[in-house]
């Protein structure tokens, strides 16, 4: 179908230190979807007008508080803000500019709020409904939800053979920002837990700010290979190549589950912790990674090193759990909503 450019579609995901990439970074999956069909605008604060992601995109980038100036009109919105919190007053504000447009959500806990049209979780998390105030009409849930990125569908098997004898590759990622501070904890772990040499990849965050303390943890007299960047413009093919990732739980585990990885996966924030024991009820986390790096113990953390059968077998289960086409069932119900109206 050729692009509508008379239809105009805002994004408006939370970006920066506080909250990493991986909202924005599934913004850009969904527009990559959506501008065929009509014209994508991405809202988004000064400072990241400028990150190395958004370079080539064919996407319109405002900064957030020039939006109403630079875009008159829109006809509908996709809403992808971080954290627990209401969004009323804010959606609110922008239908005063935009006038009744529909508003979708991702990951938006409070289903009494009648300011958004459809709510699409991957997990649930709501604020039960009350009878007087019956809230959002469509909310949805699952991991049908789940947005990979077009370079991880492409990268899909291209990782290591199973059971080539090698040791296992380790890949320590915890997206943009890390708030927690568990890559200097992971790398500690590695070298307190395992005594044969590994080839480790770490990715600090462009937001962090870490790459010098890690890399002093990795040098000098280090156990292990380390390799320490703040950012990856090719993550996926480390990704399918690393047999074991350490990461948060929020993107980047869902990538980890399409590409059939075994993940120790530590929470960055309370959303984050109750997002993983979705995936350990589903079978693809073990129990006991939080624990075992704080106390910097082997747990089953040293199970997943030392069982390549166990490692296969949480891989199969990611892969049935994200099949990678989560962006493009968002992207159709934006656009239905688009031609609905509310």
């Amino acid at each position: 179908m050729d692009s509508d450019r008379h239809t105009t579609i805002l994004l408006i995901p939370s970006v920066g230190p506080a909250f990493g990439m991986g909202n924005l970074l599934r913004c850009l999956a969904v527009a990559e979807e959506l501008r065929s069909e009509c014209a994508v605008v991405l809202s988004l604060p000064s400072h990241a007008l400028s990150l190395e992601c958004l370079e080539g995109r064919d996407v319109v980038c405002i900064p957030e508080n020039a939006l109403a100036e630079r875009v008159p009109e829109c006809d509908a919105i996709l809403f992808d803000r971080q954290g627990p919190i209401r969004a009323s007053s804010e959606v609110e504000e922008l239908r005063g500019i935009y006038g009744d447009v529909p508003v979708v959500a991702l990951d938006y806990f409070y289903r009494e709020d009648r300011c958004m049209d459809v709510i699409l979780n991957l997990s649930g998390r709501w604020e039960p409904a009350s009878s007087d105030r019956p809230g959002c009409p469509d909310c949805r849930e699952g991991f049908d939800y789940a947005v990979i990125r077009r370079a991880f569908r492409t990268a899909s098997g291209t990782g290591p053979v199973p059971g080539n004898g090698t040791e296992p590759s380790v890949l320590i990622t915890f997206g943009g920002a890390d708030p927690a501070g568990w890559t200097p904890k992971c790398v500690r772990w590695l070298e307190s837990n395992l005594k044969t040499a590994l080839d480790v990849q770490v990715v600090s965050g462009v937001f962090s700010g870490a790459v010098e303390q890690v890399a002093a943890l990795a040098g000098g007299k280090a156990r292990h290979r380390y390799h320490v960047t703040g950012h990856l413009d090719n993550i996926e093919k480390h990704m399918a190549r690393a047999d074991i990732v350490f990461c948060g739980g929020g993107t980047t585990i869902l990538e980890c589950a399409f590409l059939g990885k075994a993940v120790v996966a530590l929470p960055q924030h309370e959303m984050e912790r109750l997002f993983l024991k979705r995936f350990r009820e589903r079978g693809f986390l073990l129990e006991g990674f939080e624990s075992a790096v704080n106390d910097m113990a082997p747990g089953p953390i040293a199970d997943l090193f030392g069982d390549e059968s166990l490692r296969q077998r949480l891989g199969r289960i990611g892969r049935e759990l994200v099949d990678g086409h989560g962006a493009a069932r968002i992207a159709s119900i934006v656009l239905q909503k688009t031609r609905e109206g509310r």
